[in-house]
């Protein structure tokens, strides 16, 4: 009887195209995305639909490329409390950019796609690792509440590279090349935290932030601010440098211990009720452009003097 009630398991378990990994993960791969769907309720072709909790993992790349629609999303999360293991592998969409921020606008091909991320879930608690993903037509991962991005790369999107919501967490991330900004950070009563991640020759920000903590972090040759904040942020002992905006552009926010070189404008420019110090400013456009309500809290060094605007 028990044996009879595994068969009839593992025989349900097969006509709902689903692979485990063992410890009740379930398997993503290129062949059940499109061929059978991965999981219950995914039908066949992308995006592939994740609707119940738990913890998924790719076994393959996935990869759009050769569809007829460019818009395509890859993953869509339909559930909240997602994990996402990328396991190493790839997510690979149509779109190629061109062009070198900060000297050149970024510029992807196909022109004028709205949709298609790589992976996207309005949906709290969901979690990405471990993976990167190239030429997607939107934002490479998009999540909501909660979210946690671990050591993703994002790259030549024709959206921005990670967008997070209230209360995420970048960590260990790279977005580089992308139209937009490298990482855009929205939040409402609770911060966000970035943290040892670089975003690079981005055709917007390094990083737009409301209410978030970044830290340990590199922004450099984008075509924007490398740092732009709204109210509440804390930027804290990163490098910034070559871009062509402002190195860090501050509202009502703090930065202190910062590196911050060669940007096409102010090293820092502060309005609101900002406070900044301990940076170093070194060969900007600009060393310190301050509001009237701007304090220096702290000795920063602008071009080797100690008194900074």
């Amino acid at each position: 009887m028990q044996r009879a009630a595994i068969i009839a398991a593992a025989v349900l378990l097969l006509s709902c195209g689903v692979a485990t990994a063992g410890d009740g993960v379930i398997e993503i791969n290129q062949a059940c995305a499109l061929n059978t769907g991965c999981m219950q309720f995914d039908a066949p072709g992308f995006p592939v639909e994740i609707q119940s909790p738990g913890s998924y993992i790719l076994t393959s790349n996935l990869d759009t490329r050769s569809l007829g629609n460019p818009e395509v999303t890859v993953i869509n999360v339909q559930a909240a409390d997602v994990t996402i293991d990328m396991n190493g592998f790839q997510i690979v969409g149509p779109v190629n950019c061109s062009g070198l921020p900060p000297a050149e606008p970024r510029l992807c091909t196909p022109q004028n796609l709205i949709n298609g991320q790589g992976i996207s879930g309005a949906v709290s608690g969901m979690t990405v690792r471990n993976g990167s993903i190239r030429g997607v037509p939107g934002t490479g991962v998009q999540c909501g509440l909660g979210c946690r991005v671990e050591n993703v790369s994002v790259m030549d999107s024709a959206g921005g590279g990670i967008s997070v919501e209230t209360g995420s967490v970048v960590d260990g991330c790279i977005t580089s090349g992308n139209q937009f900004a490298g990482i855009s950070a929205s939040s409402g009563s609770t911060g966000s935290v970035v943290h040892d991640s670089s975003s690079f020759r981005n055709g917007g920000e390094g990083i737009h932030a409301t209410l978030t903590t970044i830290r340990g972090s590199t922004f450099a040759h984008n075509r924007g601010d490398g740092i732009f904040t709204n109210s509440g942020s804390v930027v804290i002992e990163n490098t910034i440098q070559n871009n062509n905006g402002n190195g860090i552009r501050l509202s009502t926010s703090i930065a202190t211990g910062n590196n911050i070189r060669g940007n096409a404008l102010f090293g820092i420019t502060a309005v609101g009720k900002s406070a900044y110090g301990g940076n170093l400013i070194q060969d900007n456009g600009g060393t310190v452009a301050g509001g009237t309500a701007a304090v220096q809290m702290g000795t920063n060094v602008c071009d080797g003097n100690t008194t900074c605007p």
